[in-house]
This record gives structure tokens, C-alpha cells and sequence, in this order.
């Protein structure tokens, strides 16, 4: 409702709940479970698991991926960057790319061509009809500019498929945190536990439009202060003494 009014041009004050920042607690992939994530998800799809691994490398929500301004020509890989027309925010944003993502864009095969029942002589498994034919057997970055950038649609269907690959890789999440949006707590996990990046740092990085909105990973780092720990007596030490 507060959106709906300030879009409408009405500034009022209100008194929020408490908790209306929502969960710090989120969960988060570490390297290893990660890795087996994308190997399972390319197992079952290639253009699935380049969606998947792009997702964890750059954070952003899936929707920005999938959306229909998301083309082919939005993507330049000299530059290592994907540019986002609209977000959620409504705002574009230029992406930039890691190493890895470049290179799995690079490798990607062309798209195979969508079965039919009559090649196949008789019923299709289920998922199998729903493959895009656009760009079928042309070299997955030669396809026509104008074409969106990954053929999913957000749906049962996709989200069926990060399932199945979610149990291949043997992992588990709560149900409302084991959707796409793992990759981006993921992402932000690791830009800080890895990467040392602080709130100011990650608001920079262009996926989170405030600081304060990217404080909830913080608490994912342990300071170094919490580390002196390791100083205090032991049993062993007192003995050594």
C-alpha cells in the first residue's frame, strides 16, 4: 500500500511493524554445494545451468534475467557485461560477468531443435514440448540479436527444474529459501565472507540499490574482534604455563 501511494505521488508517514526489515537469517551455498548445484543443473539442461551459474555470479534476481527487454544484444562478452534494460527497481543497471560466466556463454552449443510426437511416434515426456525452437541448431550467441537472452519463463516449470536439480545435488533448504533466490543470498554471502566487501561495498556493486538493504548479509562474516577468541585460555595452555 505504501508503494501504491508514493508511486501516486502521496507522502505519508507510517509506523512500521516491527520486524518490517524482514529475516536477517538467510541461506546461503557454500563453494562446494554450489559447484554440485550447477553440475547437476547443467546435467539436466546446458542453457538451464549457464541461467543457474549466471545467477550466482551476478546475483540478480531472476526476473531480470527472463524478462523480455533481456536480449541476446544486451550481452557483450569483450566487455564481460550484461546490460539490463529493467529491473525491478525500474531502473537498468550494467552486469558485469566473471570470468566463468564469460566463458560458459562462450561454450554454450547451439539449441536443440523441440521434439514432436511425430518424430518421436508417440507421446511426449513431460517438459519436453515446452523447448523453444527459436535459434534451434544456430550457435547459441549468433542467434538473432533481438531474441531474449535465455528461452525459461518463470513458472512451475523452471522452478521444477532447480528442484530435481537441488535433489541430484543432495541438497535441502527450507522451503520458502531453496528458490532461485538462493544464488543471490549466495552471491552476497560470499562477496562478504570471501571478498571482505562491507554494505557500502555491496550497494556499489549495483545489485542493491541502498545500504541498508544489503546490511542483512553481514552478519554472515565474523569480525575480528570475534576471532580473538582464539586467544583465550585452554586447558592445554593453562598446563603449559
Amino acid at each position: 500500500m505504501i508503494a501504491v501511494l508514493r508511486r501516486s505521488g502521496v507522502e505519508l508517514r507510517f509506523h512500521r511493524p516491527k520486524g518490517w526489515r524482514g529475516e536477517k537469517s538467510k541461506s546461503f551455498l557454500e563453494p562446494d554445494q554450489a559447484f554440485d548445484l550447477l553440475d547437476a543443473a547443467e546435467a539436466i539442461d546446458l542453457e538451464f545451468g549457464l541461467l543457474c551459474c549466471t545467477l550466482l555470479y551476478t546475483g540478480r534476481r531472476i526476473g531480470d534475467l527472463l524478462n523480455e527487454e533481456t536480449k541476446l544484444r544486451n550481452l557483450n562478452l569483450k566487455r564481460a557485461t550484461l546490460y539490463l534494460r529493467n529491473t525491478k527497481n525500474r531502473e537498468p543497471v550494467t552486469v558485469h560477468l566473471p570470468p566463468i560466466v564469460v566463458e560458459k556463454f562462450k561454450a554454450m552449443p547451439p539449441r536443440p531443435y523441440r521434439p514432436s510426437k511425430i518424430a518421436a511416434r508417440g507421446p511426449l515426456r513431460n517438459g519436453e514440448a515446452g523447448r523453444s525452437q527459436l535459434g534451434a541448431g544456430v550457435p547459441f550467441l549468433e542467434r538473432d540479436p533481438d531474441q531474449r537472452l535465455f528461452r525459461f519463463h518463470q513458472g512451475g516449470y523452471l522452478r521444477g527444474l532447480l528442484a530435481e536439480a537441488m535433489k541430484k545435488a543432495g541438497l535441502s533448504f527450507p522451503r520458502r529459501q531453496r528458490g532461485f533466490h538462493l544464488f543471490c543470498h549466495t552471491y552476497a554471502t560470499w562477496l562478504v565472507t570471501i571478498a571482505k566487501l562491507d554494505n557500502y561495498a555491496l550497494a556499489r556493486t549495483g545489485r542493491w540499490k541502498d545500504p541498508r538493504s544489503a546490511e542483512g548479509y553481514l552478519h554472515t562474516a565474523v569480525s575480528s574482534e570475534a576471532k580473538m577468541a582464539d586467544v583465550l585460555p585452554t586447558p592445554t595452555r593453562a598446563k603449559a604455563v
